[in-house]
């Protein structure tokens, strides 16, 4: 994952405003992963430097014309609502959705979502994925090509790449998706721009097995023969926050890129 210099630090360097749809964010999880750390708190409000983890994603996603963000929401949260209403209820239209079955697994927190879209299209984001403004972009310019559209990264750096999602391509159509593919092409980055045709393809899935995640969604749109493409974002930084080997990473990251700053206003 290539990291852009100040990504953390300078949240106002990208002075272009794109229009974009609906967003989903889905922050259901439990973060079990994280041990301790998500013991009173949901995993996206763990703070990194004083910072919860959902504002550096957020901040991120509002230099795109964003008006509605709906959050599906389930461990811990109460927490997270409280503290989004009291930090962006007036930055942007905020809606939350409760998944009530959280180890249903985060395909079945889309379905959650489905009846508070209202445009053809939506982005779909993870709420423990910190990401490049240059990703949502490009996601977003594609969005109208297909049917689901995956930022992918080819020459990812990753830390465990035992539990990372792969995805095997022909061109930019995908092929397959998983975390136990042998042979792929790129990384799953967990930004995903989806038209609402996936619901129907979804709701068939949530009849017919309990746990469902989106690898099983865009699987089956693939079997449909839908237009399920990559958009190669390879180079921006992304980063998937599972553990608290993750949170360390990313602290290191903001300490280089605190000192470049400080570097920079010398010069």
């Amino acid at each position: 994952m290539a990291t852009p210099k100040n990504f953390f630090v300078n949240f106002n360097f990208y002075t272009e405003v794109i229009e974009i749809f609906e967003v989903v964010v889905l922050a259901a999880g439990n973060g079990s992963r994280m041990g301790d750390f998500t013991s009173h708190l949901p995993k996206s409000l763990i703070p990194l430097n004083g910072i919860p983890i959902i504002d550096y994603i957020l901040k991120k996603l509002f230099y795109l014309d964003i008006h509605r963000i709906i959050f599906v929401v389930g461990y811990q949260k109460d927490k997270l609502i409280n503290y989004l209403k009291e930090n962006y209820s007036e930055e942007v239209e905020l809606v939350f959705v409760t998944n009530d079955q959280v180890e249903r697994e985060n395909g079945y927190s889309l379905f959650c979502a489905r009846d508070y879209i209202k445009g053809d299209r939506f982005l779909l984001l993870m709420a423990d994925h910190v990401v490049d403004t240059e990703i949502y972009k490009s996601v977003c310019e594609m969005a109208e090509q297909g049917d689901i559209i995956l930022a992918t990264d080819s020459i990812a750096n990753l830390t465990d790449p035992e539990e990372a999602t792969k995805v095997l391509l022909k061109g930019n159509r995908i092929c397959k998706i998983g975390k136990n593919l042998d042979t792929y092409s790129a990384i799953d980055t967990g930004v995903f721009a989806m038209s609402k045709t996936i619901f129907s393809v979804l709701e068939k899935l949530v009849t017919k097995q309990y746990k469902i995640g989106i690898s099983d969604l865009v699987t089956q749109c693939i079997k449909d023969q839908m237009q399920v493409l990559s958009c190669d974002v390879s180079g921006y930084f992304w980063m998937d926050l599972d553990t608290k080997e993750d949170i360390e990473l990313l602290l290191q990251q903001l300490a280089v890129d605190e000192e470049n700053t400080e570097s920079d206003e010398i010069l």
